[in-house]
């Protein structure tokens, strides 16, 4: 089982539950796509469906919607909903064995960036997608208010990191996009930057809300004293340095276009 496949399959009961963080920008990253009606799109890293449920009403019921996680758990939630044009396959999009040409459009929701193979992951997109297909994907980011809690709430995260025996290459540094994306045989068209703010109460509710998804990853790994010491350096940030102290997520992800060449 993979870093990721064991860290989602521990995230999925409380994931995307309170707030909805993902599935307001699932929505929002749906609508920046432009999904056509009748076309089959592909969402890879789908989740509990944040994204693919979206995806699915824009296509409506002549499309058709294929659903990829590598987490058990996230895939019992897929198979849950009751849809008879979705398709959910339980495999990591690197070994992908969905069909060349079978997709018209991709998307991915706060995904491709904790892939260990980026670059695999796009040569199967790629692949998958018919000639002129685009894939539609979106990653972390802050607004420029909130860059001084962002640059104290990454140096925290590097300082606890370092007691680590070792870092799982899912949470290494970005790799370089742009010349990935060109090698593949993909093309940038178009990028936007989506503001959103979702109240959560206060900094125990935003510490609370970090250990429903990915960024939980460090937690597990350190030891319990260490846990609780990272705890109190994120809240004491939050209460310091961030402009709502806490009250609410501020974030900015980017969100991209590709365009299969």
């Amino acid at each position: 089982m993979t870093f990721n496949a064991e860290l989602f399959d521990r995230a999925a009961a409380q994931y995307d539950e309170t707030p909805p963080f993902f599935r307001i920008l699932g929505a929002k990253l749906v609508e920046f796509a432009h999904l056509p009606a009748g076309s089959a799109v592909l969402d890879i890293g789908a989740g509990k469906g944040a994204v693919t449920l979206p995806a699915l009403a824009a296509v409506g019921p002549s499309g058709h919607g294929t659903a990829v996680d590598v987490s058990a758990q996230m895939i019992e939630f897929l198979r849950g909903y009751a849809v008879s044009n979705l398709s959910v396959l339980h495999q990591d999009i690197t070994e992908s064995t969905i069909p060349d040409a079978s997709h018209d459009h991709a998307v991915s929701g706060f995904t491709l960036h904790i892939l260990s193979d980026l670059r695999s992951a796009l040569v199967h997109i790629h692949r998958i997608l018919k000639d002129g297909g685009t894939l539609s994907w979106s990653k972390p980011g802050g607004p420029p208010e909130a860059s001084d809690w962002e640059e104290s709430y990454g140096q925290i995260f590097e300082t606890f990191s370092r007691r680590l025996s070792s870092t799982p290459s899912e949470m290494t540094e970005e790799p370089n996009y742009e010349a990935i994306i060109n090698s593949v045989g993909f093309d940038v068209i178009e990028q936007v930057t989506v503001p959103v703010r979702i109240p959560v109460g206060g900094p125990e509710e935003y510490w609370a809300w970090t250990q429903t998804h990915g960024a939980r990853w460090l937690t597990d790994q350190l030891n319990p004293r260490d846990a609780v010491e990272l705890k109190s350096a994120v809240i004491e940030s939050l209460t310091q340095l961030h402009p709502t102290y806490g009250r609410d997520i501020m974030a900015a992800p980017p969100f991209t276009k590709l365009q299969r060449r």
